[in-house]
């Protein structure tokens, strides 16, 4: 396959690349093509501990990947707009989902998103009455093993975009998805606010690289709202 300057563009050649298993020449084609002088070589320089992953590299901040020699500034920024490309698809998939029904494509979109981050982000995510996607908005960020999660700032997106439910999300770069004894408590807290205003607390869903868990299907989060794993009564109980 040719390269660089001199290369075919025909049917077959992008056949060739979407069938293609190694992420790296597509990159490296892509690159160049926007005149962004690279070569298969200098991009594996990125590589972590387990090769060349694609969607880690795309998810690291800018201004690390504007220091990597491989890139350079304007290589840097070519790949953010990838990033960004790639998310606003899947994010308008979202969209026309009812997200409580659909949760393997939310699950997919979230790792996507989150999966490869090194700090704790917080993300909200409001829906309208069909639990569809209004916004997708950054609540806080925070270290590589902690962040706050700020009740105050979700109330006010949240009634700001009349949203009618909302599902919070947060990573865990560390490697372990299973929620902790803060995130539990927040979702309490976050319950008890959201349930008088009629706004339907769906979800907290905690992302970590592959992996993301949902503590309503864990159980602590009932249809009715209440946290049942802390020991709260379901509405109606005596």
């Amino acid at each position: 396959m040719k390269t660089g300057q001199n290369v075919m563009y025909s049917a077959e050649y992008f056949d060739h690349l979407a069938a293609c298993n190694n992420e790296i020449e597509v990159l490296a084609a892509l690159m160049r093509l926007a005149g962004i002088d690279i070569s298969e070589q200098l991009l594996n320089t990125l590589s972590g501990p387990n090769g060349f992953d694609l969607r880690a590299v795309l998810a690291r901040n800018f201004s690390i990947l504007e220091r990597e020699n491989a890139l350079g500034e304007r290589g840097a920024k070519f790949l953010k707009f990838l990033h960004v490309i790639i998310l606003q698809y899947q994010r308008a998939k979202l969209a026309q989902r009812d997200l409580i029904s659909d949760i393997h494509t939310l699950h997919q979109y979230l790792k996507l998103r989150m999966g490869p981050l090194t700090d704790e982000v917080v993300i909200a995510l409001l829906l309208d009455s069909s639990n569809h996607l209004i916004c997708e908005t950054i609540i806080a960020t925070g270290t590589s093993n902690r962040v706050n999660i700020l009740p105050r700032q979700i109330l006010k997106n949240a009634i700001e975009k009349s949203a009618s439910a909302i599902i919070i999300v947060h990573n865990h770069p560390g490697g372990s998805p299973q929620p902790s004894n803060d995130d539990i408590r927040i979702t309490k807290e976050l319950i008890n606010i959201f349930r008088p205003l009629d706004i339907t607390f769906h979800d907290h869903i905690i992302i970590c690289r592959d992996n993301a868990i949902s503590l309503r299907e864990r159980g602590y989060i009932c249809i009715d709202h209440s946290v049942t794993k802390l020991g709260f009564q379901r509405r109606g109980s005596n």
